[in-house]
């Protein structure tokens, strides 16, 4: 309902305050995402430290804060892998998904010093290679009267 919701709010003169108030132009914050040029499928810092699941050889998950100190590494080590995106006065630091392959690669190859510890990595899962799989997972659900029904 999204394009309906903004055609309203564009079309529809409001009344505040006493004041007619017409809305010309709406952004919503996934598009603006869009507008500075970051695709769904790059990896962003706050992509990689809230949704990529990060694990070390033993299978355990490596948490946030410890996630970002490693993109910031990954950042200053490998600046090849990243490009730079302006978002208004910001520069921030981003792996395209050309680059995702390398990243995954240097992640799994390159021992991190963190806090005094030696961190591996050893799988890496991105936040749209889980959506796929959920997405894999939900085409398989039959329904209980074994499909014969719509």
């Amino acid at each position: 309902k999204r394009e309906e919701f903004r055609k309203y709010l564009q079309e529809t003169p409001f009344k505040i305050n006493g004041k007619t108030i017409n809305i010309k132009n709406i952004t919503f914050h996934d598009e603006k995402e869009k507008a500075k040029n970051i695709s769904d499928t790059d990896i962003t810092k706050l992509r990689f430290r809230d949704n990529a699941i990060v694990k070390d050889p033993n299978d355990n998950s490596i948490v946030k804060e410890i996630k970002t100190k490693i993109y910031e590494q990954v950042s200053e080590q490998r600046k090849d892998l990243f490009i730079k995106v302006q978002s208004g006065k910001n520069t921030i630091y981003v792996v395209p998904i050309e680059k995702r392959d390398e990243f995954r690669k240097y992640l799994q190859e390159t021992p991190f010093k963190i806090n005094g510890k030696t961190i591996n990595i050893k799988n890496i899962t991105f936040p749209d290679e889980k959506e796929n799989k959920t997405k894999n997972t939900s085409v398989q659900i039959m329904p209980n009267n074994g499909g014969n029904e719509m």
